[in-house]
């Protein structure tokens, strides 16, 4: 076995919470499946919102201190915005083709809320450090869509999307960092732990990437066993380096530009919660 072979995940930070599941929680698989069904972006409406509100109203509180610029993520992307990043090299296993039928293979559902940020700066000059808030539905064509992996085809995704110079860059991730997991342990305050992980990539050097990845601690994602599901990810923090903006043709005239992007799962979230009794359905009135 090579040593890039060897290269495997591994855990930076584990943290119990001292929160017990309230009245209402749910242990059991049957119930948990039945959760993911019903939290689910495909067949929620009216009330069901109710839980990605409070979930929401939750990051509200880590975004503040950023104070980020709010931006609402398309749900498509064109197949040519996607090919600037590789991502059609790199995953095409998880695209989900959408967009008119006269048209195929021009677009697709977008797989992460932050592409919409890259798109509306494409070609920009950015002299100063840029925040934002960017909440977005993504497709992904998971290979284990069910109630038993927690895995959706179409989900809610929320980031915070950091462009700037390298330094910069590298000093607002560790606060982010930091703020994340001050956020997960008194906010949320569940069990989880920090993996360094990697994501799916396809083809040839698909072992390479993952290796280089895991290695360089490109991707942290924040990881909960929930019973009756198993490990399931909730948020990642993503390091980007000048993947985005040089795909994208940003540019600056004193600096090199690089970005990074910390995301959390709307659905993983609510379901986590809900799994705790920690979500409360609002009172129905006649």
């Amino acid at each position: 076995m090579s040593f890039i072979d060897q290269v495997r995940p591994r855990v930076l930070y584990e943290h119990k919470s001292s929160l017990r599941p309230r009245a209402g929680a749910v242990s059991n698989t049957a119930a948990l499946q039945a959760l993911v069904r019903s939290l689910s972006l495909q067949i929620r409406s009216g009330n069901e919102l109710w839980a990605y509100q409070q979930v929401n109203a939750a990051i509200d509180q880590f975004m503040t201190p950023f104070k980020p610029r709010s931006v609402l993520g398309s749900p498509f992307i064109r197949s040519d915005m996607l090919s600037r990043t590789r991502y059609d090299r790199f995953f095409p296993e998880l695209l989900v083709e959408a967009g008119p039928r006269n048209e195929p293979g021009k677009y697709y559902g977008s797989p992460a809320a932050c592409h919409s940020v890259y798109q509306v700066l494409f070609g920009s000059e950015i002299s100063e450090p840029v925040l934002f808030d960017v909440t977005g539905i993504c497709s992904r064509n998971e290979r284990e869509v069910s109630a038993e992996s927690g895995r959706l085809r179409h989900f809610s995704m929320r980031e915070l999307v950091v462009l700037g110079p390298e330094q910069y860059c590298e000093s607002m991730k560790k606060q982010v960092y930091d703020a994340q997991l001050q956020f997960c342990k008194e906010v949320l305050d569940i069990d989880f732990k920090v993996v360094v992980a990697s994501d799916p990539f396809c083809g040839a050097d698909a072992t390479l990437q993952k290796a280089a990845q895991i290695m360089e601690e490109r991707k942290l994602e924040f990881v909960i066993d929930l019973p009756g599901v198993g490990e399931l990810a909730f948020s990642s923090l993503n390091t980007h380096g000048s993947l985005f903006t040089d795909g994208f043709e940003m540019h600056s005239s004193r600096h090199k530009l690089v970005s990074f992007c910390l995301a959390w799962g709307i659905d993983r979230i609510a379901l986590i919660l809900a799994s705790q009794g920690r979500l409360r359905e609002p009172a129905q009135h006649d």
